[in-house]
């Protein structure tokens, strides 16, 4: 099937995560749809980084090959992770054909290890009682992670001051991101910066991650609080409430005045 006149490529192109030290396979599966041959057909792959689109990291080229007219070549550019190394990278693909550039086709990959890490955390809360803490964790590794908690505590002064706490138990899948909740007893400190100490248990290993959180101080309210409150708000009513009789007041003498007026003024006209 060669519908187009001239010289024409069409392709696809797949590749895909990998952990650090694998190999990055560049895969692309070329068919040839123009009536005539081609002579030079190269694959071309450049990696960008994925927060710095002018960032071109690496440039990649396959090699040069002819295809007939109507036939199909698959063709693969490999690359060692290390050389580009961890990170999130753009991938931009494209074919050059007998001079020809072809559509472009663009991936997204990362190149990952076998790490957990805290994205973010919740920053501040309010004292007293048992309190939950919001940690979202990212699976950095190309595989699943199983059997992920999280045992915190808090601390002063490199100086637990709560009992340690253990977290639910979460599966994590490759690359993925999961929030997994905390919960402390806080309800002897006073309010002030302290610090979440979190040991990340993954696999055989145990990482420590260190955050700063806010404790602010709890408002009380009394009942007595809550009678003052009741008693201003009865009293701006109030007040309310008489200001707008007086301006009713006021508006009934002062229409009944010009009544009287205008009465008196038609009486001396009349005259």
């Amino acid at each position: 099937d060669v519908p187009y006149p001239y010289k024409y490529l069409e392709y696809d192109f797949e590749t895909k995560s990998v952990n650090e030290g694998d190999e990055i396979s560049f895969d692309f599966n070329i068919r040839s749809k123009g009536v005539k041959n081609i002579f030079d057909v190269v694959s071309k792959v450049d990696i960008y980084d994925a927060y710095d689109l002018d960032n071109l990291v690496l440039e990649l080229e396959g090699d040069k090959f002819p295809l007939v007219s109507g036939r199909s070549r698959s063709t693969k550019i490999e690359l060692n992770s290390t050389e580009i190394g961890i990170g999130d990278y753009f991938i931009d693909a494209y074919l050059i054909y007998d001079g020809v550039r072809s559509k472009h086709v663009n991936k997204s990959i990362s190149v990952g290890y076998e790490d957990v890490d805290v994205l973010n955390h919740t920053k501040s809360i309010v004292g007293g009682g048992i309190k939950k803490f919001s940690v979202l964790l990212k699976n950095r590794w190309n595989h699943d992670v199983s059997k992920v908690y999280i045992e915190s505590y808090l601390s002063r002064d490199n100086v637990p001051i709560t009992e340690r706490s253990v977290s639910h138990t979460v599966d994590m899948r490759a690359l993925e991101e999961v929030n997994v909740p905390v919960y402390l007893d806080v309800s002897e400190l006073v309010s002030g910066s302290y610090t979440l100490v979190m040991d990340i248990h993954y696999s055989d290993f145990v990482k420590q991650e260190k955050v700063e959180i806010m404790i602010e101080e709890k408002l009380e309210i009394s009942m007595g609080m809550i009678v003052a409150i009741v008693l201003i708000v009865l009293v701006f009513l109030n007040i309310v409430w008489i200001t707008v009789q007086v301006e009713r007041r006021n508006k009934g003498k002062g229409r009944k005045a010009t009544e009287e007026g205008l009465s008196y003024l038609s009486g001396k006209l009349g005259k």
